[in-house]
C-alpha cells in the first residue's frame, strides 16, 4: 500500500481518470442494479426470516438460494453472516456456502452486462445459463459431499427459536435503507479503488506494450465490472467465455466487498470455490455459444417484433432469467429434500 501510494504521485492524472471512471461506472451501472436489492436483503435478514427459514434444511436452503439469486452479489454475505453468527456451520463451510450463493443477480446480467455493455438484451439468456447452471451443479455436489461426511454438520439447520412478536415494519424498513446505503457505498468504494489501481497499473506497464487481450482479462481477477466493460468491446466466443468466467468468479474486489459485509469470511475456501465455479461457467458459455445468433439485435427465433420494441425485449430477457433462477431453486430444493430423507 505504501508503494501504491508513492506510485500515485507521478501517475496522478491516471489516478484521477480512474476515480472519475469508477464513480461513473458505479453510479450508472452498479448502483441501479444493486441498491434496491440491498434494501430487500437487509430487510429479510433484520426481520429474522433467515433463522426462521433454516428450521428445516431443504426449506432453509431454498430460501437462501432464492434470496441471493434474486438480489445478487454480495447479498449472500449478509445471509451467510447471519448463518455463521447463529453457530450453525463452521467458518470454512460457511465460506464455501457464501461462494456458492454469491452469484450475480439477473438485473446486473440484463441491464449492466447485456444492455449496458453489449447493447443487446439477448445476451442475457446464454449468460444466465452459463452462470446459474454450474452454480446449481456445484451446490448439489457440495450438499452430497456434506451429507456423506462422517462428522458432518447440519447443512442449513438453524436452532429452534422462540416466537417473537412481529417487528415494527416501518422501523425495519428505515433501518434496511440506512444499512443498504452504507453497504452500497462500501461496495462503490472498492469499485473506485480497483478502477484507480487498473488505470495506474496500465500506465505503469504501458512501456512493456502488453496486449489488451491479456491485460484486460487479467485485470478482471481483481475487479470484475471494469474488465467486463473492456472485454465486451469485442464480443467474440473467447471473450464471452471469459466474461462468463469473470461473472462467476467475481474477482478479488467482490471478495473484499463480501469480506466487508461478512468479516469472518475465510479467503481460501471462498476463492477456491469461486474459481471452480468460474471455470465451469466459462466452459459452459464456450459450449453453448454456437446455439445462439449474436449478430442480430435479438435472438432470431423470436422474430423481428422484439427487435422493434427494446423494452419488451428487456422484459422478455428478465422473465427468462427469472424462470431459470426459480427452476434451479426448485431443482436444488427437490434434490436436497431427497438427500435429507435418505
Amino acid at each position: 500500500m505504501l508503494a501504491f501510494a508513492i506510485v500515485l504521485i507521478p501517475f496522478h492524472s491516471a489516478a484521477a481518470q480512474g476515480a472519475s471512471e469508477g464513480l461513473l461506472l458505479f453510479a450508472n451501472n452498479v448502483l441501479p442494479s444493486l441498491f434496491p436489492f440491498f434494501v430487500c436483503a437487509h430487510f429479510i435478514t433484520l426481520s429474522g426470516m433467515i433463522s426462521a427459514g433454516g428450521k428445516r434444511s431443504s426449506s432453509g436452503y431454498m430460501l437462501y438460494w432464492l434470496i441471493t439469486g434474486i438480489c445478487g452479489t454480495p447479498s449472500a454475505s449478509l445471509i451467510c453472516e447471519s448463518i455463521y453468527s447463529s453457530g450453525v456451520l463452521s467458518i470454512n463451510r460457511t465460506s464455501v456456502l457464501c461462494a456458492i450463493l454469491n452469484q450475480t443477480g439477473p438485473v446486473f446480467i440484463i441491464s449492466t452486462l447485456s444492455v449496458g455493455f453489449l447493447g443487446n438484451a439477448g445476451y442475457a439468456l446464454p449468460f444466465a445459463i452459463s452462470h446459474y447452471i454450474p452454480a446449481a451443479m456445484l451446490s448439489a455436489l457440495f450438499i452430497i459431499i456434506n451429507k456423506s461426511h462422517k462428522n458432518r454438520e447440519p447443512f442449513c439447520h438453524a436452532p429452534k427459536l422462540k416466537k417473537k412478536p412481529n417487528p415494527n415494519m416501518l422501523k425495519l424498513f428505515s433501518e434496511s435503507i440506512s444499512d443498504a446505503v452504507i453497504s452500497v457505498l462500501r461496495v462503490g468504494g472498492t469499485i473506485v479503488f480497483f478502477r484507480v489501481a487498473y488505470c495506474v497499473l496500465s500506465s505503469l506497464l504501458a512501456p512493456l506494450h502488453i496486449s489488451s487481450d491479456v491485460f484486460n482479462p487479467a485485470s478482471g481477477l481483481f475487479e470484475m465490472t471494469n474488465a467486463l466493460q473492456l472485454i465486451t468491446a469485442l464480443p467474440s466466443r473467447l471473450n464471452l467465455s471469459l466474461c462468463a468466467f469473470l461473472l462467476s468468479f467475481g474477482g478479488f474486489c467482490i471478495f473484499v466487498q463480501s469480506k466487508i459485509l461478512f468479516p469472518s469470511l475465510s479467503a481460501m475456501p471462498y476463492l477456491a470455490t469461486k474459481l471452480i465455479t468460474g471455470v465451469f461457467s466459462g466452459l459452459t458459455m464456450w459450449l453453448i455459444y454456437p446455439l445462439f445468433d449474436f449478430s442480430a439485435p435479438t435472438f432470431s427465433m423470436y422474430g423481428t417484433q422484439l427487435a422493434e420494441t427494446p423494452s419488451l425485449q428487456i422484459r422478455f430477457a428478465g422473465i427468462i432469467c427469472g424462470i431459470i433462477a426459480v427452476f434451479l431453486t426448485l431443482l436444488n430444493s427437490l434434490l436436497i429434500s431427497r438427500l435429507i430423507r435418505r
